[in-house]
């Protein structure tokens, strides 16, 4: 904190009146009064404001998400390298693999990486994850034959700024239903990207999504409003300093402009089988968006 209130001191600013966010810390805002700043709380405007990133923000996003995809590779191997065991549970140098040990190998490879998460990681297992709330606990078993989600969203330690990288996998036999599920994801991620640039508006990107999950033959929410399987979440959100930040996908008329980066992560669920989420982040530019989370293959098949 001390860091942050001399790097604050050491901006020359124009005027005495500052414009902070609302979750600005109280002790910071004292300090700043005590240095002679009036301190005002701008909501609005500083939320939009942080909704177009620079270039250099836009490399920073993208250094935390090679932390974020190398960190979920380190994982895959570690899957990779699991035996199958009874009732298909995974077995890792002879014990099983659970939820809690896999998050915290991730967690320890991101730490040596300089990132740390920003809040739980998701770590669902095969028909839990049509809860696409669900986080996982700690002993959960890993499994093969199903499909098993996993969510980063680290933070950097230096920088600040987030990623947020969702890969789905399978060790073992795919089933029949859950390739299904994954190519219609990975499609409607293609889709998605395709429409994706300046000038775009968020909901006609929507569209691009659902329209071509159900084609695939899937519900979802923006089509069905009383969907219960299919995708039953939003399209994605804007990332920066925080997990979620402007633009919505929510919006009906907003428009994408350049600057602005989105973690877009389709996905389908469906009960009694859970959930197949692929998620990268892409920076919006005048032509196609750039994505920034490369490093691991979209679909994963052990």
């Amino acid at each position: 904190m001390d860091r942050v209130y001399d790097d604050l001191l050491k901006k020359q600013f124009s005027g005495k009146i500052l414009g902070v966010p609302d979750e600005f810390p109280a002790s910071l805002l004292i300090m700043l009064q005590e240095e002679g700043y009036e301190v005002k709380v701008v909501r609005d405007l500083v939320k939009e404001a942080r909704a177009t990133k620079s270039g250099k923000e836009i490399k920073i996003i993208k250094k935390a998400g090679a932390a974020t995809t190398d960190a979920i590779a380190h994982i895959v191997e570690i899957v990779k390298d699991c035996d199958i065991g009874s009732n298909k549970v995974l077995m890792h140098k002879g014990e099983p693999l659970t939820v809690g040990i896999a998050k915290n190998a991730l967690d320890h490879f991101l730490l040596d990486r300089g990132a740390e998460s920003a809040e739980d990681v998701i770590l669902a297992v095969g028909e839990k994850a049509f809860d696409w709330h669900y986080l996982g606990v700690a002993d959960d078993k890993l499994k093969s034959e199903v499909p098993i989600i996993m969510d980063v969203f680290p933070r950097l330690k230096q920088e600040r700024y987030i990623a947020d990288v969702t890969r789905t996998f399978v060790k073992g036999p795919v089933p029949k239903r859950v390739r299904e599920m994954f190519e219609a994801v990975e499609d409607a991620a293609n889709a998605t990207v395709d429409a994706l640039t300046d000038g775009a508006v968020i909901d006609d990107v929507n569209m691009a999504c659902f329209k071509t999950l159900e084609k695939h033959g899937f519900d979802s929410r923006r089509l069905n409003p009383d969907a219960k399987d299919g995708m039953t979440h939003g399209l994605g959100h804007g990332i920066g300093l925080d997990v979620h930040e402007l633009p919505s996908t929510y919006s009906r008329q907003d428009l994408y402009a350049e600057g602005h980066v989105m973690a877009i992560e389709p996905g389908v669920y469906l009960e009694g089988i859970g959930g197949v989420r692929i998620e990268n982040d892409y920076a919006v530019t005048k032509g196609k968006a750039k994505r920034l989370t490369t490093g691991i293959e979209d679909v994963l098949y052990i």
